[in-house]
């Protein structure tokens, strides 16, 4: 993105992507307030969305499943635990709802949103190196974009970044 920024920080229609998430976040009255996991450019993540937040320090950035784990410790008593990378501006309220609504409803370890595309040209040229929707006897892969075979990367199934788990099993 050619940006000294965190991707989180960048701007769209005059706020950083993180808020528009967290604003969906808000509005789908999820039981507890969202955890904000923050590496780089800490302070400036932590200035820009102030005290409404709980935080916690990624020391080292080693992906998302270390940013999670960054947050056990705060998650601790949660039975289920939504992930939602702070990169991600598009992801609606009713997106997270619906979400959570399904994995309790279906009591699912995991549930995953997921977009099906026509293919990835104007505006939805942003999913092109999102993590690709693999269903194999039953089973379903998310292949990153960087791990995908040439043909993997023609699935227009994406990860939307947006998942629950059932707390104990994620931990």
């Amino acid at each position: 993105m050619k940006s000294e920024l965190p991707k989180a920080l960048l701007p769209l229609h005059g706020k950083p992507f993180i808020k528009h998430l967290l604003e969906s976040v808000d509005q789908a009255e999820i039981d507890k307030n969202p955890i904000v996991v923050v590496g780089y450019e800490k302070d400036l993540v932590m200035k820009e969305l102030g005290a409404s937040y709980e935080y916690v320090v990624q020391k080292e950035q080693l992906g998302t499943g270390h940013a999670v784990l960054s947050a056990k410790e705060m998650c601790k008593d949660a039975e289920n635990i939504i992930v939602i990378f702070g990169d991600q501006p598009f992801i609606k309220t009713e997106t997270i709802k619906k979400l959570l609504t399904k994995h309790l409803d279906s009591n699912a370890t995991i549930t995953i949103s997921t977009a099906i595309l026509q293919d990835f040209e104007d505006w939805r040229k942003i999913f092109i190196t999102y993590g690709r929707i693999i269903r194999e006897n039953g089973k379903i892969i998310d292949k990153e974009y960087k791990d995908a075979s040439p043909e993997q990367k023609n699935i227009k199934e994406v990860n939307v970044s947006c998942i629950a788990f059932k707390a104990p099993w994620l931990w």
